[in-house]
């Protein structure tokens, strides 16, 4: 395999103080070996443009990369139509003793009966407001809306631990929406059904990434041929494999199961910290970061020293960090503390 690259989509690490030791018992020995040995540079826009770009490096695609991440996302849909998207994320509101904010579980990925109940209330209740929302495979929603002015919104993930007060969609419009779909979030069914389950409820849907709705001719058939694969739900990455007639599998347990496709040129695997979380509530945020450890960057580090891989590549906290099995001999650097190295 030529590249591999991790994506650790919602790992942000100036709210985790970067630059403390790591918990007793936590050890992260594939990342620390890509912090000390590999080479970092900081991503403008984030992931996604980053492997926006990177998928479409041998192909004619236009402006794809510097797409909304809702516009990218909603290629992904088989019906579509003219107006603006914005990505509508299920999220646990945690109230603070001044303000509500985000936690690392707050954001939520719902079942496809969940989702389908409520796009289907959504319907019934706001069918004169002009909004639409789509189940997306991701767990999430699409919210379809009429062609209006989109200002940038911050992501769920940028959020965490911050008050929303400064982090809500400026568009007038979308601010009611928002407070509305809260109203009629508070006591639904599914969040009663929710409850009964052992679950938390959702309190709002988080209105972000929005850009005008792609065209149809924006997304291709996927193709048999499979130089390149991904590994993910994000909804981001749906949407972009879709527009390229990509594949795009369910993230894997182990790294191993990505090398089981000999084919493959290149690799990209996208994991998130919340999901995991959630699986496992017990766990604490490093507890997570160290299951990411074993199971994917430390089983990278090895096949890059087997020459299974020739590069491989972290993207994570808005930076990049691109390792070959070369960059090994470069004792003389020392390894950061912390989490340090992804800063």
């Amino acid at each position: 395999m030529h590249d591999l690259v991790l994506v650790v989509s919602d790992l942000y690490v100036s709210q985790e103080a970067p630059e403390r030791e790591l918990p007793d018992g936590v050890a992260l020995p594939g990342l620390q070996h890509v912090a000390r040995f590999g080479s970092r540079s900081s991503m403008a826009g984030g992931w996604r443009p980053w492997l926006a770009r990177w998928l479409i490096a041998d192909q004619n695609s236009g402006e794809l990369p510097g797409a909304a991440p809702a516009t990218v996302a909603a290629a992904a849909l088989a019906t579509q139509q003219a107006g603006t998207v914005w990505l509508a994320t299920p999220v646990h509101l945690v109230a603070g003793l001044t303000s509500l904010h985000l936690d690392r579980r707050s954001i939520l990925r719902l079942s496809a009966a969940d989702l389908t109940a409520l796009a289907t209330e959504f319907q019934r209740v706001f069918h004169d407001s002009g909004f639409v929302l789509e189940p997306l495979a991701s767990g999430d929603f699409l919210l379809l809306g009429p062609q209006m002015p989109v200002a940038q919104t911050l992501e769920p993930a940028r959020a965490m631990g911050n008050s929303i007060a400064d982090a809500q969609p400026g568009n007038p419009a979308l601010r009611r929406l928002g407070a509305e779909i809260e109203m009629w979030l508070h006591e639904h069914p599914v969040n009663e059904a929710r409850t009964r389950r052992g679950e938390v409820s959702i309190t709002g849907l988080w209105l972000w990434g929005g850009g005008p709705a792609p065209q149809p001719s924006d997304t291709r058939p996927a193709t048999e041929a499979l130089s390149d694969i991904a590994f993910g739900s994000d909804a981001y990455l749906q949407g972009l494999c879709a527009s390229l007639g990509k594949k795009v599998f369910p993230l894997p347990q182990q790294l191993t199961d990505v090398f089981g496709y000999p084919q493959v040129r290149r690799a990209a695997v996208v994991i998130e910290i919340g999901l995991m979380l959630h699986s496992n509530p017990r766990w604490t945020f490093f507890d997570a970061v160290a299951q990411i450890d074993r199971a994917f960057i430390a089983p990278a580090v090895e096949a890059l020293r087997a020459a299974k891989v020739e590069r491989l590549v972290i993207l994570a906290s808005d930076h990049e960090v691109t390792l070959r099995a070369r960059d090994r001999f470069k004792l003389w650097r020392r390894t950061p503390p912390g989490l340090s190295g992804l800063q």
